[in-house]
């Protein structure tokens, strides 16, 4: 993003101190809105009595974090598979689900581990990074939500105190579901069967494959149903680390994508195309 002169910012506003200010005052509205809301609660009363289909959840991990996996695999569904890519070798706790070890770019692998399921045709994919835990709600709901809704493909929301690079995907109050034009690739993102077979395997283009969501979106103006799920919540520990690759090439890449993609510079893709709220029929 390219800064003018009259945008430029004092060093308060990028500073730790700033961050942690900003964090602890939504903390302080956000926080009581959260044990008030009751969307988890109605979305799992809607569908409590749907049918899970197969689901595999993949993810490359570092071992510093392999304990955030431990958790989340604990509350997986009956049945559900886990495929994992040990970039520093592997946890001990989680070495009957580390297919393989060694460095390598993250689509590269998680194709790896694509490829070593073998899934049959109506499961779902759940692909994560290792620094994310689930706040409210599981794995498991943010299936059914999928189900419930139509979405193709879609993503849990983040908690106030969660790491985010785009606001569209903070958490609402009082809303269960958004049908969107767009989903992040990332920390989680669920794909179900018809969005396995448009966009996965994921293509050939490197870290941090800014831009790749335009792909996706451009699947959307084809029929596929894109969501973010409000109703479960995530809570992504790391902050974005730009030192292994160049800021100007991921934006290139961005921009390429964008215009491969068929998008214009301007055109917005993030405005909900249609909402649930507890009370929706």
């Amino acid at each position: 993003m390219s800064v003018g002169a009259a945008e430029e910012r004092s060093p308060f506003r990028d500073s730790p101190v700033r961050r942690l200010v900003v964090r602890a005052a939504r903390g302080l509205v956000q926080s009581p809105v959260e044990l008030l809301d009751p969307s988890p609660r109605v979305l799992r009363r809607r569908t409590r009595r749907t049918p899970l289909p197969p689901l595999a959840v993949i993810s490359v991990y570092r071992r510093r974090f392999a304990k955030h996996l431990l958790r989340v695999r604990s509350q997986l569904p009956d049945g559900a598979r886990v495929a994992l890519w040990g970039l520093d070798g592997v946890d001990r706790p989680l070495g009957d689900d580390t297919l393989g070890t060694g460095p390598g770019e993250r689509f590269v692998l998680l194709n790896r581990l694509l490829a070593g399921l073998d899934l049959e045709p109506g499961a779902w994919v759940l692909v994560m990074d290792d620094d994310v835990l689930f706040k409210r709600g599981a794995p498991g709901d943010l299936l059914r939500a999928a189900l419930a809704f139509g979405f193709d493909l879609c993503q849990p929301v983040h908690a106030w105190n969660s790491e985010v690079s785009h606001r569209v995907t903070r958490r609402r109050a009082l809303m269960l579901a958004r049908r969107s034009g767009w989903v992040e690739q990332g920390p989680v993102v669920l794909f179900g069967p018809a969005a396995r077979e448009r966009l996965l395997p994921f293509p050939s283009i490197p870290w941090p494959g800014w831009g790749i969501e335009f792909l996706w979106s451009r699947e959307e103006r084809r029929g596929l149903r894109l969501g973010i799920v409000d109703a479960v919540t995530i809570v992504h520990r790391q902050r974005v680390n730009a030192s292994g690759y160049s800021w100007n090439a991921a934006r290139e890449l961005e921009d390429r994508l964008r215009a491969e993609a068929g998008f214009a510079p301007d055109e917005d893709l993030q405005t909900p195309r249609a909402g649930w709220r507890p009370w929706s029929p």
